[in-house]
């Protein structure tokens, strides 16, 4: 391989896939090193980092792997369990959000909150978590995040939960009572708000 085509390899990959490639540098060939170097350069990442990431992975024994996939929220065809919420962004992107049970999608009684971050995110210290759902046998997708801790649950994040599911109910039932564009108009406009509000909110700690 080209170091160009180790480039296009290596700027594809997560922050975690880069450190597990550090952590293993002396079987890479040279066009390898300095393009892991460029790598680690552009990300921000330090040798601390690549200790901290090491420290972490001998910390798992052989045969634990599987042990250390922590699921947070599982559900079928939205009966189960999810996150909702998003809000307190730090920096490093991560964020606290609440684990739900549901019914049908529907948040019904928060079990605890946490602050995540998305894999491929600066912190290394974190434990590896996922969310799994199922929309049938065939259709199913899981998301892997960092857990960076479990906090008590976010009473202020619970009530806007609560409050978007009867502002989403009032205008189902709305379709009754006035015409359809407008119901229609209400409905998105209340689905829109979490997602500008989320936005609004991770700008902020840019």
């Amino acid at each position: 391989m080209s170091t160009a085509d180790y480039e296009t390899t290596y700027s594809g990959l997560s922050d975690d896939e880069i450190l597990r490639l550090a952590c293993e540098v002396s079987g890479l060939r040279e066009e390898a090193r300095q393009t892991l170097d460029g790598q680690l350069k552009k990300r921000g990442l330090t040798e601390k980092d690549i200790f901290e990431y090491g420290q972490r992975l001998s910390s798992i024994k052989p045969g634990q792997m599987a042990e250390n996939q922590k699921y947070i929220a599982r559900s079928f065809i939205g009966f189960g369990t999810s996150i909702y919420g998003t809000c307190d962004f730090h920096s490093n992107g991560s964020f606290i959000t609440t684990s739900w049970l549901t019914l049908f999608w529907i948040p019904v009684f928060p079990f605890e909150s946490m602050r995540l971050g998305k894999v491929g995110s600066r912190s290394v210290t974190g434990k590896t978590v996922w969310t799994s759902h199922y929309l049938g046998y065939f259709f199913s997708w899981k998301t892997k995040y960092w857990l960076y801790s479990e906090e008590p649950i976010n009473q202020k994040q619970v009530l806007c939960v609560y409050t978007f599911v009867f502002a989403l109910v009032l205008a189902v039932l709305s379709a009754n009572y006035i015409s359809p564009r407008v119901s229609a108009l209400l409905f998105c406009s209340v689905c829109t708000v979490p997602w500008a509000l989320r936005k609004l909110a991770s700008r902020r700690t840019e």
